[in-house]
């Protein structure tokens, strides 16, 4: 480990500033040069081969020779998976200021390197939420995206934290809601966030990736556990109307790792209960309630030596440490948090001869001299992994603003798409021509990154410059950001100028098939866009409301799960233009299936897995609803090309050697994989390819005559030795208990579990839903502990160990909202949780 250069100097100590000049990321634009990342990459690779007690060993030297052949070749190297987790888990025991430090090797890492695009950003962002809330079980996690690459923008989330609430700066120069939040929250705006006024209104996330600009994505309410507070004893608590929510998840520091820089990789762990109570809740500048409640309390707050700060303030993080602990999320008092940091600085001081520590951040804001961190000497120093700040400013995000002057919740660029294909009475063209005159100037409302557009140009060849205008008009979109649909298109008026036209726009239809989603429900933004449209009053409020109302929203959605033509005829007053609606509507997101066949056994050819997805919104009562992407592969007939791309999956592969002992877990269409796995191993056979280890696989589904799928091929390949035991788990089956797989592993396989991951170095292969994966992974735990004989935190580490290893395997689809058992149990708990919050002051 090389430690890196501090702040500090010989005559003056920066030790406590928050941000001293180096420690922002200090290539904010660039990579680093191929030496210095040479250097960085050599002394990373070692530390993770010294942490396997492989030092010098071939297989070290080997990784040193293609990290150098990479870097020359590109100016940059891949981690390995493992050396991610590795990394990511050292920059956390690296983080000088972070008190928790003693979990380290229990942080949950995330691959998404291959992360495509905002859509699936957003995606993994939310399971990521979902993982490490885990219904008030904090688990420590972190998810890391593309790396910084030579001459590409980054991946970044502009949002501090994952979770974080709105402040509103009002006109008297005051702040309702989290002043630390007043320009993000003002971003927001500015990019079409309709602001809710409160006190405690959850931020959309603002994400960018390298070819598209910055967009916002409102969080689902469910996916926020946030926890009322009152107070054990001073019932008048709870009126006040405070919350927090429970998961505090940085976003907008670097990871780096052997030289390598990750803008984004948000993380986790749980809070310390002064961090709620003390700083976000009592700090002057941020919520500031110690006034109110010294006041409540009937407190002297005109003399300082009445105490009533200090008096106040602790009854504040009583609260804050009854709530979480009533609502069962997890939390942690100051004093229990720094004994166990000196635990874990004795620790490291053992292990590798220090531990770097900022004394002015791991000293609690309550308490002081009474924690034991207090009185101990720390030494500050950085190493590489590490997190580093990144700068933040609007200035940064004014290019991308759709427009200046003061905020509003419809970017006018929806107006000046259409002003070229609408009459000059139509509303929304007057309305531009409104906004236009208070900007006094177009060139200066900023780029248009979230703008799709398509242009036809009607012209003549007789005269000098045919089509110029449409032609400088499609440039123009280009050059401020816009994403073309289609090419331009030119109709000729002496030349077939009609079947021209006809022939483009029914390219621009072909987009409405492949390429725009039109089945997702709309967003509050595009409702309240609607609204503006709606010839008839009542639409037009009953839009609004559902587009400022996220409560009313999220009922609505839920129950009729509407797509965009249902809410045209469920609001027949709404005159939505084709060019607009080309605009607004959200693009059509790859889905991502496992490959269920094996290249050797069916060579040049892609075999899939796939539920064909229908069901009745309503209650079971509503019109028909098909999946997009499973109704339109059904509908395929032979000869029908299928766009797709192939993403590799390095984590989840059978291991090298075919006798290594396997246990498979998938339900549904998660056996997917592993039907390649029985399909290679089937070959493996049939050419000779060597004695095959034991390969157990546990399957479940509702019943035997409902949904056994691959009945047949299970058999064979049991009977061929494939498969050396096939066991199932039913649901839904007449007269019989509810089975998962989860209960099949600890009532038949608890022994082999333990022998298979503890004593002869097998794997474990997890495919199937996030909430599938993690009741599997409790159970393994579990058996872990019962047969090992030791406890639960040691049978997580054997596991983090399995998962570091590359032995405990996962491949997980993220929640399945329209499945009712999951979605219904989130949807009730996140809604029970709201009714029994207190209600806030009014807006």
């Amino acid at each position: 480990m090389t430690p890196q250069e501090v702040p500090c100097s010989g005559q003056r100590c920066l030790g406590s500033l928050v941000l001293p000049r180096p420690l922002p990321a200090p290539t904010p634009e660039g990579t680093r040069p191929p030496e210095e990342l040479l250097e960085l990459a050599r002394d990373f690779i070692t530390q993770y081969y010294v942490s396997l007690r492989r030092e010098n060993s071939p297989a070290h030297t080997q990784r040193l020779r293609e990290v150098a052949a990479a870097i020359a070749a590109s100016g940059s190297y891949r981690l390995r998976e493992p050396e991610l987790a590795f990394g990511a888990k050292q920059a956390w025991r690296n983080a000088a200021r972070c008190v928790g430090r003693i979990q380290w090797n229990k942080l949950q890492v995330f691959d998404a390197r291959d992360c495509a695009g905002l859509g699936e950003m957003f995606s993994l962002l939310c399971s990521h939420i979902q993982f490490a809330t885990n219904r008030g079980n904090i688990r420590s996690a972190i998810t890391i995206f593309p790396p910084r690459a030579p001459g590409r923008g980054d991946f970044r989330i502009w949002n501090p934290q994952l979770i974080r609430y709105a402040g509103y700066r009002q006109p008297d120069g005051s702040v309702r809601g989290d002043p630390a939040n007043v320009d993000i929250t003002e971003l927001c705006i500015q990019h079409g966030w309709t602001p809710g006024g409160g006190r405690f209104d959850v931020l959309p996330l603002l994400l960018q990736s390298p070819d598209e600009s910055p967009e916002l994505f409102p969080l689902p309410p469910e996916l926020v556990l946030e926890v009322p507070l009152h107070h054990p004893t001073l019932e008048w608590f709870s009126e006040l109307g405070l919350r927090w929510h429970a998961l505090p998840a940085v976003a907008n520091l670097l990871l780096e790792i052997g030289g390598l820089e990750f803008p984004a990789a948000p993380f986790n762990g749980w809070y310390m209960g002064t961090e709620i109570g003390s700083r976000n809740l009592c700090d002057r500048h941020r919520y500031n309630v110690l006034p109110e409640v010294a006041q409540r309390m009937g407190l002297d707050t005109g003399t300082s030596s009445s105490l009533w700060k200090d008096r106040a303030a602790v009854e504040v993080n009583v609260a804050v440490l009854h709530s979480f602990q009533v609502a069962q999320v997890t939390i942690v008092d100051h004093h229990a948090a720094t004994e166990s940091f000196m635990k874990h600085l004795a620790a490291e001081g053992q292990a590798r001869g220090g531990c770097p520590a900022d004394w002015a951040w791991i000293v609690p804001p309550l308490s002081g001299s009474l924690t034991p961190v207090f009185h101990q000497e720390m030494v500050n120093y950085h190493l590489s992994p590490t997190f580093r700040y990144q700068s933040f400013s609007k200035a940064l995000m004014e290019m991308t603003s759709p427009y200046t002057g003061t905020s509003q919740a419809e970017p006018p660029m929806s107006y000046k798409l259409r002003f070229n294909s609408v009459s000059q009475s139509d509303q929304l063209v007057s309305s531009w021509k409104k906004k236009r005159r208070q900007l006094s100037n177009t060139d200066s409302a900023g780029t248009l990154g979230a703008l799709r557009f398509a242009v036809f140009g009607l012209g003549s060849r007789a005269y000098p410059h045919f089509c110029a205008f449409a032609r400088a008009v499609d440039t123009r979109l280009e050059e401020l950001g816009g994403e073309r649909v289609l090419p331009l298109g030119e109709g000729d008026e002496l030349c077939a100028q009609e079947e021209s036209f006809r022939t483009w726009a029914r390219q621009v239809f072909q987009a409405l098939t492949f390429y725009l989603d039109v089945a997702a429900p709309p967003t509050p933004q595009f409702l309240q866009l609607l609204g503006s449209l709606a010839r008839d009053p009542a639409e037009r409020e009953r839009l609004q409301r559902l587009a400022q109302d996220a409560r009313l929203y999220e009922e609505w959605k839920w129950f009729r799960c509407p797509t965009l033509p249902e809410v045209l005829a469920e609001f027949p007053s709404v005159a939505l233009p084709a060019a607009l609606l080309l605009s607004q509507l959200p693009l059509l997101q790859p889905r991502y299936y496992s490959i269920s066949s094996a290249p050797g056994a069916h060579p040049g050819e892609i075999h899939l897995t796939v539920a064909v997805v229908t069901y009745h919104s309503e209650n079971g009562q509503g019109p028909l609803h098909y999946g997009v992407c499973s109704t339109w592969l059904a509908r395929l007939q032979p000869g029908d090309t299928v766009p797709a791309f192939i993403r590799g999956a390095p984590s989840f592969r059978l291991p090298p050697a075919p006798d290594t002992p396997c246990i498979l877990v998938g339900p549904g269409t998660g056996v997917a994989p592993f039907r390649s796995f029985w399909q290679h191993r089937l070959h493996l056979l049939r050419t000779g390819g060597g004695p095959l280890g034991p390969m157990v696989l546990v399957f479940g589904c509702r019943s035997p005559a409902l949904d056994h799928i691959y009945r047949e091929e299970m058999e064979e390949a049991r009977q061929q030795g494939a498969l050396s035991q096939v066991l199932t788990a039913f649901s839904r089956e007449p007269g019989s208990p509810k089975t998962y797989v989860q209960d099949v592993l600890r009532a038949q396989l608890a022994a082999e579990v333990h022998q298979v991951l503890c004593q002869r170095g097998g794997h474990m292969y997890v495919c199937g839903d996030v909430t599938m994966a993690t009741e599997v992974l409790q159970t393994v735990q579990h058996i872990l502990a019962q047969e090992g004989g030791m406890t639960l935190g040691q049978a997580g580490d054997v596991i983090s160990e399995l998962r570091d290893k590359n032995r405990y395997h996962e491949d997980i689809f993220g929640l399945t909202f329209r499945t009712q058992e999951v979605a219904l149990r989130i949807r009730s708990q996140s809604f029970s949780l709201q009714e029994r919050r207190p209600p806030g002051p009014a807006p």
